[in-house]
């Protein structure tokens, strides 16, 4: 996988068929993405799901990246990183290089995978953006609680990241289950709701989205620190006049958290201009990074901007992503690290400052 550019123009018309669902043990290998680890793969063991969600002649399954160091008497906190669409997670690790991150950082990576097709978020399908549908949003969410399972994950360490198809679907799954998941971010993908058309809307931020994330959230509605991370040469990142579905992405989820934790007198969570950060990769792109905070100074939300980059991954692999992109594995764990579920949604949104 050079790039993820196809992502945006793959077929969203997947036929049913019949999901295996008997129980296999783990198959565990060496790691082949730079990570001093082991990956163990997984079938999907849940219960079946809605017909419309089920790929066509593939079964759905996920692997678990777990450093040397892990021991499962040690509660370590968990990354779902969500395949963009026409890869798998096989692909999306390799590209990616969150491995040897996850060695030094201390955490483990799930990566959910459904056969190399476009998760149903991209369209918005009803099943697989709503919880308990028995679509795709519940896939994910019952392997992360099966890997959360196996491996005595910290439950308020707890984190979902996704690229392009599978930005929307981590934008679906989040809010379907906000209550699993501590924070969330996307790469070159958009919000819930949106879908691929998000890549030809003219600049504009529309209310109506932060409503609709609200509205899926229902009763478990919460706060949901987030990252976005996106180039301005991707409509499916943050270019501009048209298109930008991660900066929507991004602006979708800060106004949600408005709604659902507002002050009495405005918006409790806005940018901090004083803290935007400017930064260049040596030989490589320059870069920009936006900060929300919430009222007492604490951080919710980044927004990364590459100048330059198209619909890639940013700074992973050397043959697999746009390596004079800053890291983009870097930057989401950098982010996710600083939130506790637990602490979310109160005056101070994150947990370490």
């Amino acid at each position: 996988m050079k790039s993820i550019r196809t992502i945006a123009t793959a077929s969203l018309a997947l036929a049913s068929a019949t999901l295996l669902l008997t129980a296999q043990p783990a198959r565990a290998e060496a790691a082949d993405d730079g990570g001093a680890g082991r990956v163990e793969r997984f079938p999907y063991s849940g219960p079946p799901p809605a017909a419309s969600a089920v790929p066509a002649d593939k079964l759905y399954e996920y692997q678990v990246y777990i450093p040397p160091t892990h021991k499962r008497s040690k509660k370590w906190p968990l990354v779902v990183y969500v395949h963009a669409c026409g890869t798998s997670a096989d692909r999306m690790r390799l590209a990616g290089a969150m491995s040897p991150i996850a060695d030094s950082e201390r955490f483990l990576v799930m990566y959910p995978d459904n056969g190399a097709n476009c998760w149903r978020a991209l369209g918005d399908e009803p099943t697989s953006v709503h919880r308990g549908a028995g679509g795709d949003a519940d896939i994910i969410a019952f392997m992360t609680r099966e890997a959360m399972a196996k491996y005595n994950v910290d439950p308020t360490r707890v984190y979902i990241f996704g690229a392009s198809g599978g930005g929307f679907m981590t934008s679906a799954t989040v809010a379907a289950y906000p209550d699993l998941f501590a924070a969330a971010g996307v790469m070159a993908g958009g919000g819930t709701a949106m879908t691929a058309a998000c890549m030809g809307f003219p600049e504009r931020d529309d209310p109506a989205f932060a409503k609709t994330m609200v509205d899926r959230m229902g009763k478990h509605r919460r706060v949901v620190p987030f990252i976005s991370y996106g180039g301005t040469a991707d409509p499916l990142g943050e270019k501009s006049p048209v298109g930008g579905c991660a900066r929507r992405a991004f602006v979708q989820t800060m106004g949600a958290n408005n709604i659902i934790n507002p002050l009495q007198d405005g918006d409790r969570y806005t940018p901090d201009l004083a803290a935007t950060v400017n930064g260049q990769v040596p030989g490589g792109r320059s870069w920009v990074k936006h900060v929300w905070r919430d009222a007492a100074g604490c951080l919710v939300g980044e927004r990364w901007v590459v100048n330059g980059m198209g619909h890639d991954v940013g700074g992973g692999h050397p043959e697999h992503s746009d390596v004079k992109a800053p890291n983009s594995s870097k930057a989401a764990w950098e982010f996710f690290r600083r939130f506790r579920k637990t602490d979310t949604g109160g005056t101070c949104t994150e947990s370490s400052k």
